[in-house]
């Protein structure tokens, strides 16, 4: 289109040329033309010679001639000027087409990639399992790379950390009539001295209506030991009380303590699996 438009610009001047030149030979034949009227009405008074008559008139059927070469160059002049200013309209209406079939291809392949992107985070999210809240794994039942996992499957165990904490307590028979539901417990915890860290509050928060036998085949009733806090020691020296910690419970049934119960590890109330579908 460059080239054209070069093409077009001297064109134009060689158009405004040619007319220029038109008008000065314009006024040069009105010139002519006064002086033939008068040498003519001089010949016929025999003032003026009819050679002088005749060089008039030669020289103004010179410049009719000239004049009618000019028009013809003017002519000629837009008629190339058209032509250009046409090939250059049929130019760029090609370039344009061939820069719209382009972004079409260009956004063809866009969407094509977009589509292949999306595929690809698809199964990147799919290589990675990611836990609804914060915990810690309580088992695995994957183990190996590249175990195949079936659609249902348990794949893991994951115990919240950020909930309230649950004592899963062992209790005798011979004590279950003295514990009830909503009973103060004060809790120490092996991993902290209680001396340095002090003990934590808790309640009886349920009992299991029957006994459970454990690895020595011996009775004992199942309590669950609601925690007032997720911490032991004070608000400047918090210590994380973490699944599976082990504890010494003691029950407080009036003036007197049920003390050493056989605890089971701290456990949640509640935990999570995560499965692949």
């Amino acid at each position: 289109l460059k080239v054209i438009d070069k093409q077009i610009s001297l064109k134009e001047l060689e158009l405004k040329r040619q007319k220029n030149q038109a008008k000065s030979i314009q006024r040069e034949l009105k010139l002519l033309k006064e002086q033939v009227s008068i040498r003519e009405k001089l010949s016929r008074q025999k003032i003026v010679s009819r050679t002088e008559l005749i060089s008039s008139q030669s020289n103004l059927a010179s410049s009719e001639s000239e004049y009618r070469t000019i028009q013809d160059g003017v002519f000629i002049a837009e008629s190339a000027l058209e032509e250009t200013q046409l090939r250059r309209l049929e130019s760029a209406a090609q370039f344009t087409e061939e820069l719209e079939l382009k972004a079409g291809e260009v956004a063809s392949q866009l969407a094509e990639v977009n589509q292949l992107l999306i595929k690809i985070d698809k199964k990147s999210l799919q290589l990675s399992i990611y836990a609804p809240i914060t915990g810690i794994i309580k088992s695995l039942t994957v183990n190996n790379i590249n175990e195949v996992v079936e659609p249902g499957q348990v794949i893991l165990q994951i115990v919240p950390i950020d909930d309230e904490m649950i004592i899963e307590a062992k209790i005798i028979p011979e004590e279950i009539g003295r514990i009830g539901i909503g009973q103060d417990v004060n809790v120490k915890f092996d991993s902290y001295d209680p001396a340095r860290y002090g003990t934590v509050d808790g309640k009886v928060s349920q009992l299991s209506a029957s006994t459970y036998l454990d690895d020595r085949q011996e009775p004992y009733y199942r309590a669950e030991i609601t925690l007032e806090k997720n911490y032991v020691g004070n608000l400047s020296s918090k210590m994380k009380i973490i699944p599976g910690m082990t504890v010494q419970a003691e029950v407080k049934t009036g003036s007197k303590s049920i003390l050493d119960y056989l605890m089971k590890p701290v456990s949640r109330g509640f935990s999570n699996a995560f499965t692949e579908e």
